[in-house]
């Protein structure tokens, strides 16, 4: 008994956490643990609330669990599906040759992440931040990163220095986020393939985009026209999906997709009644677009 409230005191197990187990079920596991063949506790520097397996000795897989440090020689560390809110100064420190860090699914707060938690993670890549409570774009980012994950927060501006330096980025998430305009603070990721705004709620499509993007996703937004010249402007533009828009007639000149380039585009569900003419040197797949008369 004693030895449960020691570990209840110092906080190495948060009662608020576990919703698959009681909390004596909990730390009998954590003990259990020790014995498990699977398992180096001796000779490996490992939480008690996360698993490390001798098979992968620089992994760290603390899902749905509570983390009080990272040990240094952790490499990859696994912390989605906790109810992690902010992360502080210091956490990381000891762990600097982290290359992934997964932290999906949690409640991450803006105003609780330290501005300079991620800038010592000089190897970092990717970085998973999707499904949490972001307003905004953590800052001083590392260079190395070339994965991107800020998908279904709540971010609602995108600052021109969010993604300063990061010139290795090449896929970036910020879907399910309530962006009503970026700008054109994309110009300056010059190695960004993919880029994936959809269900936001921009107005137009983004300006003075990145020349290496293949990949545009802006279903689910307000876009209700496409520039004269678009993919003239973005020649390596191979997919566009803009289906779900406000698109119509007048802000869809009927030759704007007639270019050799365009592999694939979607525009179905949007305001328009005209054919359009697209280009025919590659494979192109249109999407049946319905009209205002449409049931």
């Amino acid at each position: 008994m004693w030895t449960v409230m020691f570990l209840l005191a110092v906080g190495v197990v948060d009662l608020s956490i576990s919703q698959h187990y009681s909390q004596l079920q909990w730390l009998s596991h954590l003990r259990g643990r020790r014995q498990h063949v699977g398992w180096r506790a001796q000779d490996v520097d490992c939480p008690l609330e996360c698993d490390c397996p001798s098979s992968f000795p620089t992994a760290m897989y603390c899902h749905s669990r509570n983390l009080q440090h990272v040990p240094s020689h952790i490499k990859y560390v696994y912390l989605q599906r906790n109810q992690i809110t902010g992360i502080q100064d210091g956490v990381f420190d000891n762990a600097t040759d982290l290359v992934w860090v997964v932290l999906f699914h949690n409640q991450l707060n803006s105003d609780k992440i330290s501005e300079s938690i991620f800038s010592k993670l000089k190897h970092l890549d990717p970085l998973l931040l999707d499904h949490n409570e972001l307003t905004r774009v953590p800052p001083n980012l590392p260079k190395s990163i070339t994965d991107l994950r800020l998908g279904h927060n709540n971010i609602s501006k995108v600052l021109s220095s969010s993604f300063e330096g990061m010139v290795n980025l090449a896929t970036l998430q910020l879907r399910a986020n309530v962006l009503e305009d970026v700008g054109g603070v994309f110009k300056d990721l010059k190695s960004l393939t993919l880029l994936d705004l959809k269900k936001n709620r921009l107005r137009e499509i983004p300006g003075n985009l990145p020349e290496k993007l293949q990949q545009l996703y802006l279903e689910f937004n307000n876009i209700e026209s496409v520039p004269t010249g678009f993919l003239t402007m973005n020649p390596n533009l191979q997919f566009l999906r803009l289906a779900h828009n406000k698109l119509t007639d007048k802000g869809l000149p009927s030759n704007v997709f007639n270019i050799s380039t365009l592999s694939l585009t979607f525009l179905s569900i949007n305001w328009r009644r005209s054919p359009l003419s697209v280009g025919t040197w590659r494979t192109f797949i249109y999407m049946p677009i319905r009209s205002k008369s449409s049931p």
